[in-house]
């Protein structure tokens, strides 16, 4: 499913033309120095730009919605990567074969598996923090345990 992407056009960063055309050229991949010398303005002023809220505030928007462009632009891919996988398996190569074998055990080793038991995925929820320390609403996971009839 694909994510609705921010319109960055009518989004108000708080931030100058220059100080947006920073953290865009930061966002897609350049480097500090090379931002630096495209934009004509020295390393430090990108630096301080670090300290702003604002500035970072804007930053992390572009990072997620390069984030969220690069996941869904994989999800186009996947049926040619599963094809070329089985292609690589199915190869006369042993090398290749195994290199092959191998990316897809450690793929499955890396899947991470959340609660399988309801009653627990409902005392999770169940789990809030104050300032002071952790404390569990008794009261509300009765509530969902009588929702779901658990």
């Amino acid at each position: 499913m694909k994510q609705k992407e921010t319109n960055l056009a009518e989004y108000k960063s708080g931030l100058t033309p220059l100080q947006e055309q920073v953290a865009t050229f930061l966002a897609s991949g350049k480097q500090i120095t090379d931002t630096a010398n495209e934009l004509q303005i020295s390393r430090a002023t990108i630096y301080r730009l670090f300290d702003n809220v604002v500035f970072m505030a804007y930053y992390n928007l572009l990072c997620y919605e390069i984030k969220i462009n690069t996941k869904n632009n994989l999800f186009t891919l996947q049926d040619k990567a599963f094809k070329a996988i089985g292609a690589a398996l199915e190869s006369d190569n042993d090398l290749t074969k195994l290199k092959a074998a191998t990316w897809i055990i450690e793929k499955i080793q890396d899947v991470q598996i959340g609660c399988k038991n309801p009653i627990d995925a409902l005392s999770n929820q169940c789990v809030g923090k104050n300032i002071i320390d952790v404390c569990f609403d008794n009261t509300e996971f009765e509530k969902l345990k009588r929702q779901y009839d658990l």
